[in-house]
């Protein structure tokens, strides 16, 4: 039997961690393992899982905190600490990275009503000279990305001295 799949979209993120006393990265519900002052290396790709071409891709990244929620489902993350950025994101061709030093980012291309309680992320090129105040990313692809095409992006962290063990930043 033949079943005619005209047109599928299927956009999908993965983001996996690796913790500084990890040899392998970990997807949720899995976590990494540091130590207080510790790296925390991230990886996210964006996937084109449909049959069609997408064009004008973006996602946002709304890094860990005490208090924080998802990206579009906005319930807790319950994140124990935050680690801080330590060194930009390094751009694929084709994609801009964008830094924000919101923590709860306006994102009316993801949830149109803002969601509650958030502020104008600002976005921009260039990382503020405090990389510590870098609170969400943002990454626009330009062009086109064609079935089964990726795009992966790495980037570190550092885990704050008060960090308890066990304790987890989602």
């Amino acid at each position: 039997t033949s079943i005619a799949v005209d047109q599928l979209v299927g956009l999908d993120s993965l983001k996996r961690v690796r913790g500084e006393l990890d040899s392998v990265y970990s997807v949720f519900p899995n976590y990494g393992h540091t130590v207080p002052n510790g790296s925390v290396n991230y990886r996210m790709q964006i996937i084109n899982r449909g049959n069609i071409p997408i064009s004008n891709v973006r996602a946002i990244d709304i890094l860990p905190f005490v208090g924080d929620t998802g990206v579009q489902d906005t319930r807790p993350r319950n994140s124990a600490w935050r680690p801080v950025l330590t060194s930009p994101v390094s751009p694929q061709a084709g994609v801009s990275i964008y830094y924000s030093t919101a923590t709860n980012p306006c994102r009316p291309e993801i949830i149109s009503s803002g969601p509650a309680g958030c502020t104008p992320a600002n976005w921009s090129l260039t990382p503020p000279a405090d990389l510590d105040t870098v609170r969400s990313l943002r990454f626009d692809f330009a062009g086109i990305l064609s079935p089964g095409q990726s795009y992966t992006f790495n980037w570190t962290m550092r885990a704050p001295a008060t960090a308890v063990d066990e304790s987890i930043a989602w």
